[in-house]
This record gives structure tokens, sequence and C-alpha cells, in this order.
């Protein structure tokens, strides 16, 4: 470490530990965003909570609350965890250990430095060798842009910088000319549970570039950069900071430019009538014109009956003739196909008046994807924003394919090559008492050609992120639909600011919180149609005191509906058997309505004669699958028995069967057992939250919980059981202690009485059904067997994969 004289020669810029630049507003811009060592140890926001009445005195108090709020969303779990981590680093690194796997922080036990380099495009950059578990299908790696922390061992000094994608020698001088942000989308559920590293998972070594933010004070890190990992630990949050800077970045940028919202009687007073019921002012309407718009529009109604039911009807009605429209489209309504002829309906009237595109954006990448793909039987001309597509056929219609613009960075205009040159002379340097003056003048120079190398590219990413914002929306304008992201719109916000798309169409809208809606209600929207379920799947928000008591919980479509906006409410379901329909009625009442399609499926015998369904009832504890995560080793063994018999009556196919679990551990572990079982398995295995949208012909759903303690976690909440019960089409089965469930929870009293009230519920500790009784007599001795059997490592039961 320092010298006592380098310490003393320096003692006022240790003190410093974040840096003020001067900037213009742009790149100002960019220094409010990144976090800083600041905001990791306190707040630096004086937080004001959302009104219970959403009522907000003007623009400028609604942003700024909305924005505080998501910022803390994502520092304030992390802080007690740093502030403990920070004191056993210093004074009792045994206890390092209880952090590795902290709910809220994953702490490196073993990392190593390949390699230090500095070029123009990056900066300081460290290639690192991580060795950490990762599961099976590789969704808790680190992710491209993740924020990771460098934690002083001995003074607890923090040092932030972002990963990037590790990139060898050879290819990195042709890819890093393009200045582009590798994970551009927010991608799918970062659900609220983390999976237990100990269990379940690989130990894999992953190479990642570690980009440093030279917008702090580096003096130390840089007079350390010869021991890292002996000085230094390494952290990343568990939450995925990317998603929440281009939220900021994008409701910054918008501050800047705008002093007012779209629809801001609903939006600031919650006042919904005056801004929802007018027909929409496109900027091409003028009193000349407005008759025969509005004539054309009543004839594109009047055809559009045919291909619809009452209510879908009623509702593209109401959206095509006013401004702002809420649509909830309970499990099987249609609300996707709805969605799909209102956008038709506007291409044949909008689109006939003006060259505007239309933009439709989606919480995640497959349910936008699913739409693009069935709005292609209206129109070919089709732009999809982002990489992360999750159909092959749209692929065709990408930016990439399209040819679209890329984002270029100029090259440095700093002596950047001298920073590389006095880092190479810094490895050579060792901070003994000899070469101590000569470190320590090295360090300060390395320190300032860093803060003025900072300074310069600053200013080329603001010139290029211009100058691709410029080029993109003119690509755009081309194209009659958009289809993109949340995060895409976000990432995109400046491009899109210029292309002022007049119409909005966003899909699950009733998922996406409402700081991050800020920026789609951009005052030159004149049209906005937001489809959704509030009953089905909600936002997460990670923070529980930011939920409870500054009251960020809701999308802007819920809370609308909460202020009494009008709702345009499907009711005809086409999905499920009307045995399954009668749980989804519990949540919607009566007005949930089966069409007379739904009764032309044959009954599955094998599962039940009458129901096609069984709930089959049991007691087998569950085990922990990490901090909030957990597994039931006895229903992942029954669920693929299950699978196995099924596909052993040659009816239904692979492709046919899903198996939904109520947590990530349990749908890890399943997966294990199904593809170990059958070779090349299509059987498919999704949480609930990851299946929301999607539908199948047979699900398994196993719940997991089953406890002395009576905890019954994520089966709570009325939302996720809606999910869950509302997926199947021909044949469902539910594994759980449904006997349990309901001692803690009034829906479940009324799923288990309908459930026995139409035979479908099984209590296997007492009788079975047909095959099904053997197959739980045989799998109980099986699970009885192992059931003393302990991993000799971590001492946990039922243990699979390398601990």
């Amino acid at each position: 470490m320092s010298t006592s004289s380098c310490e003393s020669e320096t003692s006022t810029q240790l003190s410093e530990i974040n840096t003020s630049f001067t900037r213009d507003k742009s790149n100002n811009l960019q220094s409010k965003v990144l976090p800083s060592v600041q905001e990791l140890n306190h707040s630096l926001l004086q937080l004001q909570s959302i009104p219970k009445n959403y009522v907000f005195s003007n623009f400028q108090e609604y942003t700024r609350t909305m924005k505080d709020l998501l910022r803390e969303n994502f520092f304030m779990p992390i802080r007690d965890p740093i502030k403990k981590l920070s004191f056993n680093a210093r004074n009792q690194q045994d206890e390092i250990q209880k952090y590795l796997n902290d709910k809220c922080l994953e702490v490196f036990k073993e990392y190593s430095v390949l390699k230090i380099k500095f070029n123009q495009f990056k900066g300081l950059q460290l290639d690192l060798n991580i060795k950490r578990k990762v599961l099976p299908d590789r969704s808790n790696q680190i992710k491209p842009n993740q924020l990771l922390v460098f934690l002083g061992k001995q003074n607890s000094e923090m040092f932030l910088g972002k990963a990037k994608f590790y990139l060898n020698d050879k290819t990195e001088l042709k890819k890093q000319k393009f200045y582009c942000d590798q994970h551009d989308d927010n991608e799918e559920d970062y659900e609220n549970e983390e999976v237990e590293q100990n269990s379940l998972t690989n130990l894999q070594e992953e190479k990642i570039s570690f980009v440093m933010d030279l917008n702090q004070n580096l003096l130390e890190f840089i007079r350390n950069l010869n021991q890292i990992e002996k000085n230094y630990l390494l952290f990343q949050p568990n939450q995925f900071w990317y998603s929440t800077e281009i939220a900021l970045k994008s409701i910054e940028f918008f501050q800047m430019q705008f002093d007012s919202i779209a629809f801001p009687s609903q939006t600031l007073k919650n006042q919904t009538q005056q801004d929802s019921s007018q027909f929409p002012e496109y900027d091409f309407l003028n009193d000349s014109n407005r008759d025969e718009y509005i004539n054309l529009i009543q004839q594109v109604i009047a055809l559009k009956k045919s291909v619809l039911d009452q209510s879908q009807h009623q509702t593209l009605k109401h959206a095509l003739q006013n401004s702002s429209t809420i649509i909830q489209g309970p499990p099987g309504t249609g609300k996707t196909y709805l969605g799909c002829q209102i956008i038709d309906a506007l291409l044949k009237t909008y689109q006939s008046k003006s060259n505007r595109p239309i933009l439709l954006i989606s919480k995640k990448n497959k349910s936008l994807d699913s739409m693009l793909l069935k709005l292609e039987r209206f129109t070919n001309s089709i732009l999809r924003i982002g990489r992360r597509i999750s159909l092959e056929e749209i692929e065709k219609y990408s930016v990439y394919k399209k040819s679209g613009p890329n984002k270029e960075i100029q090259q440095s205009k700093v002596s950047w090559y001298k920073i590389k040159d006095q880092l190479k002379q810094l490895k050579k340097l060792k901070n003994d008492k000899i070469q101590n003056k000569n470190f320590c003048y090295l360090t300060n120079q390395i320190k300032q050609q860093l803060q003025n190398f900072q300074l310069d590219l600053d200013k080329r990413i603001q010139q290029s992120e211009s100058s691709f914002a410029f080029k993109m929306c003119n690509f755009m304008s081309k194209f009659q639909i958009i289809g993109m992201t949340v995060s895409g719109y976000q990432m995109h916000f400046q491009a899109i600011e210029q292309l002022r798309p007049e119409i909005v169409i966003v899909e699950e809208a009733s998922e996406i919180l409402e700081p991050d809606f800020i920026t789609i209600l951009s005052p030159w929207v004149k049209h906005l149609i937001q489809i959704g379920d509030h009953q089905q799947l909600r936002p997460v928000v990670k923070c529980q005191k930011i939920q409870e008591e500054y009251n960020l919980r809701l999308s802007y479509f819920e809370r609308l509906i909460q202020g009494q906006h009008t709702v345009c409410k499907l009711q005809n379901q086409r999905r499920m058997r009307t045995q399954f329909a009668n749980f989804t009625r519990l949540f919607y009442s009566e007005s949930y309505l089966d069409d007379k399609s739904v009764k032309k499926y044959a009954q599955i015998n094998y599962i039940h004669d009458k129901t096609s369904m069984q709930m089959i009832q049991h007691h087998f504890p569950e085990q922990s699958g990490g901090s909030q995560s957990k597994i039931n080793y006895f229903e992942a063994l029954y669920a693929t028995e299950i699978v196995l018999y099924i596909l052993k009556q040659r009816i239904f196919q692979q492709k046919d069967i899903v198996i939904l679990c109520m947590y990530k551990a349990q749908q890890q572990l399943i997966y294990r057992l199904i593809n170990s079982e059958i070779l090349f398995c299509k059987v498919q295995v999704f949480t609930v939250d990851q299946y929301q949208g999607e539908e199948n012909e047979i699900v398994i759903l196993s719940c997991v919980r089953s406890n002395s303690q009576n905890e019954i976690g994520f089966l709570e909440f009325e939302n996720r059981i809606n999910v869950a019960f509302s997926r199947a089409r021909q044949g469902f089965i539910c594994l759980g202690n449904f006997l349990m469930y309901e001692k803690k929870s009034e829906m479940w009293k009324k799923i288990n009485k309908l459930a026995q009230e139409q035979n479908s519920f099984y209590d296997q500790t007492k009788f079975g059904f047909n095959q099904f009784q053997n197959l739980f007599k045989r799998l109980s001795e099986k699970y009885s067997e192992i059931g003393n059997i302990k991993c000799q490592n971590c001492e946990q039961n039922f243990h699979l994969g390398v601990c």
C-alpha cells in the first residue's frame, strides 16, 4: 500500500471520493446518472413519497419524485450489506463468506486480473477471470453493463466500473471502434428471488472486461494496480444496474427537453375524463378534414365487427375514438389478437393520412415478438429495435438485417498513448522507499491524465449519441410499425424524441412500473392505448421499504384503474376447459365467459374422466434453494414421472407439455431431472412469472411450499395464482400442500373448495387416483430412501449439482 510520505503528499486528494468536473448540459447528464461511491454509502436524495391520491402539484414534482424513487429502489437494499461487508473485510475477514450468497450482493470469492490495458474507446480496462457458480441455463451469468465494485480490504475504499464482454487481443481492435452497448434489453424477468449458489450450479470461469468509471479519485487504486487481488474484494449487486441506468438517463433527458407531459389531467391530477374521452388530436387533423377522417374510422369499426366478439368490438371502438384507452384482458380473452386488430385499423386510417410510424412497446421480448409475428398478415413494414429477439421469424425485421445505422465514436484527441506508457512504467516500479518519489509522481500523473481523458471521452460519447439519434430517427421514419421493449425505448429515446410518433400502443402495460412509463408519456403522444391485466402479473419492486413507505408499487395502468379511469374489459375466453375457467372466475367473477369453442376438447381420462384435472395434495417438505428461493424434491420427482407417464400414452407430444414452478430454484431442479430422463427433451420448464401470456395443452404446476411453519411465500399473491391456474388448455395437474396454503390464504380456501366440488382434489396421503396412486406410492418410498442423505459439504438434503 502507499507509504506515509505518499499519503501526506496527497491527503487532500485521497479524501475526495468523487471528483466533480465542469461539463456541458449533456455531459452533466451522464455524471448524474452514473452512481458514485457516496451513493453506495448513503442516500444523496431527499425522497418524497408518491401521494396516495396520485395528485402532484406540477410536472417537475412528478418526474423528480418518480426518478428519485426509481434510483433508490436500486441502491437502498444494498447499502447495509455493503457496510457489513466493509466492516468484516477490515476486522473479521473469516466472516466474509457469509456475504458470498447475500440476497442483495454477490462477492466473487476467486478472481484474477489477466491484463490491465488502456484504449481510446473505453479507457482503463481490466480483463478478469472470475470463478463462480453458474446455473445450467446460465441465467445468472454476469451481464454486460452490470455494476461491479472493488472494495479495499484495509481501508474500505470503493472503486466502481461496469462489466463488458471479454474480447481477446486480436478481435478487440476490430470491435471497439463501435461504441455500442451489447446488452440492449432489460431482459425478461429478474424475479424477486435469488437461487442459492451452493445448489443446482456448476463452478465455472467467466472472463469479462471491467471498464473503470474514471469519474472518481483513482489515485489509491492506481497505486495498487499490481496488487489488486491481494488488496481488494470484488462484488456485484444482484439487481441489474443497467436497466435502472438507461431508465434514469431517459428521464434526465426528458426533464431537460420538456416541461409538460402527455395527458396531464390523468397523469398529474388523477382526473381521467378530460384527457381520455376526447378524440385524438393528430397533427394532420383540421376543421376541413376532421369529419372525413371520423367517417373513415366508423367504416373500419363496422368492418371489424365480423372478426371480433362483442366485448372486443366495443373495446376497439373505444380505442379508435379516444385519446387514452385502457384494455384489461383476462386470461384467454384475446387481448393480443385485439391489439393486432386495432393496429390494422390504424394502418387503414391513420397511416393513410400520416407518415409517422406507430410505436408498439412491450415489457418482454417474447410478448413483443409474438405480437409482431401476428402483425405480419397486415403489413411487412415492421422494424424491430433490440438484439435479444426471441423468435427466429422476427430476425428479418431487426435493425441489423434492415442495415440500420451503427453507433460510432470518434478517435480521442487526448494523448491516450501516453497513459498506456505510464501504466507500463507503473508495472515495473515497486512502492518502496528507494522508488517512492518516482512512484508517487507517476501515479499522480496517471490520475490527472485519466481525468483529462474522461472529459474528452464524455464529449465524444455525447457527440456519438447525438449523431446516432439523428441517423436512427431518419431510419425509423421509413417504417409503419416500430416494435421495442421498454428498455429499447429508453435506450433510443433521443432518436424517438426527434421522430415524435403520435400513436403509442403498450402491451403488458400492467407490468411496467410507473417511473419506467414516464418517458412514454412524452408531450408529442396524442393517442395512447395500454393493454394488460393487473390481476395477473404486476411490476416487481425490489425494495420493500420503498414500496411500503414511499408508495412505489403500481403500474401507470393500474393506478389509473384505481382512479376510476374507464376500463375496457374483455370477457370471452377461448383458451381452456370450463372446469379450468371456473377457477379463473374466482378472480374475475361471472363476467368471465366461456366461448363455445372450448367445449370441443375431449376428456383426458388418464388424468380425470370428467374434468381432465387433478390437484394432488401431499405433505412432503420443501428444501432451501437459496436465501429466498425454495425447492421441493418430491414434487420435482413427481412432475418428471407424470411427464413420462403422459408421453407413454402417445396422445400428446413433448411440445404439448409444460411444467410451471412457483420458484426459480425448483425450475432449475426440474430442468435437470427432466433432461436427464428424456433425450433431446422438448418439454419446457418455466417459472410462473416467465410463462405469463403463454399457454399449452397440458400444464403441470409445482407449488413447492410445504413446511411446519405454514409459510407459503409467493403462493400468497393472488395474481401469481391467477396466472398459474390459467395456462392450461386441455389438462392440468397441480402439486402442493394445499391444506397448508388455505391456512394463510382465503383464495386457496376457495380453490380447494371448488376442486373438491369438481371431484378434482386428491389427498394422496389417504388415497390415489388411477395410475397416479401407484406412482405416488413408488415415489414416496424413493423419497424416504434418500431423505437422510446429506451433502458432505453443505449438509443439505437432496443436493444436486456441484457444491
